[in-house]
C-alpha cells in the first residue's frame, strides 16, 4: 500500500511501475495488472478456466458445450461443442531480478460440428465466433499481459458414421508473469 501525506515539491519517486508527480502529487502506475490469484489453483488453471467460462457465456452456437479436458469422444447430440485442451509443456524464461518468471501456456480450441457439405465453411465461421471472443475479453488480457495470440488455426474433418465430426482448430499462446514461490499468483506486486 502506498500513503502520501501533505505535498513535497522538491521530490520525485519513481520506479519501474510507480510515478509520483512532484508538482500535483499524482501517482501513475504503469507496466503492470494487478495481481490476480485464486489460492490453490495453478496459473495455467486459472487461464484455461478464464477461457472456458468466457466461451461458455459468448453465444456461441455451442450454447453450454464447452468443456476443458475432455477425455471421452463427443456424442452426436453433444454438438455443436466447444473442446478446449492444453497443447504441450508450459515454458517460463526468468526476465525479473526476483526470480519472476515469463511463462507461457499453449491451449487447442476445437470449434466442432456434426459433418455435413457445409461443415468447412460452418467450422470457419463457428471459428470466428470463439476467436473474436477470446481476443477482445478483458479479464483474460488482464491475467495474461504478455499477451494472448492464435499461433495456428485449420480445419479439420474426421471419425466415421454418426461421429463424423468438423472441426476449426485454433492453437493459442498465453503469456503471463508469476514468482516460481507462488505460481498461483498471476502478475505478483
Amino acid at each position: 500500500a502506498i500513503a502520501i501525506e501533505g505535498f513535497a515539491p522538491g521530490i520525485t519517486q519513481t520506479s519501474s511501475a510507480i510515478t509520483i508527480s512532484p508538482l500535483t502529487g499524482e501517482i501513475t502506475i504503469t507496466g503492470f495488472s494487478p495481481s490476480i490469484t485464486q489460492p490453490g489453483t495453478p496459473a495455467q488453471q486459472q487461464i484455461l478456466n478464464r477461457l472456458k467460462a468466457l466461451l461458455l457465456a459468448g453465444g456461441t452456437v455451442a450454447s453450454t458445450r464447452v468443456f476443458l479436458h475432455r477425455v471421452d469422444p463427443l456424442q452426436p447430440d453433444e454438438l455443436p461443442a466447444i473442446v478446449i485442451e492444453e497443447d504441450g509443456p508450459e515454458r517460463a524464461e526468468i526476465i525479473m531480478m526476483d526470480g519472476g518468471e515469463r511463462r507461457e501456456l499453449d491451449a487447442i480450441v476445437y470449434c466442432t460440428l456434426a459433418s455435413s457439405i457445409t461443415a468447412p465453411a460452418d467450422c470457419m465461421t463457428f471459428g470466428l465466433a470463439a476467436e473474436k471472443l477470446i481476443a477482445a475479453d478483458p479479464e483474460l488480457k488482464a491475467l495474461c499481459q504478455f499477451g494472448v495470440s492464435m499461433m495456428e488455426r485449420s480445419t479439420i474433418i474426421n471419425g466415421e458414421g454418426d461421429r463424423f465430426l468438423a472441426a476449426s482448430q485454433q492453437k493459442w499462446r498465453f503469456a503471463y508473469w508469476v514468482h516460481p514461490l507462488n505460481p498461483d499468483v498471476i502478475n505478483p506486486t
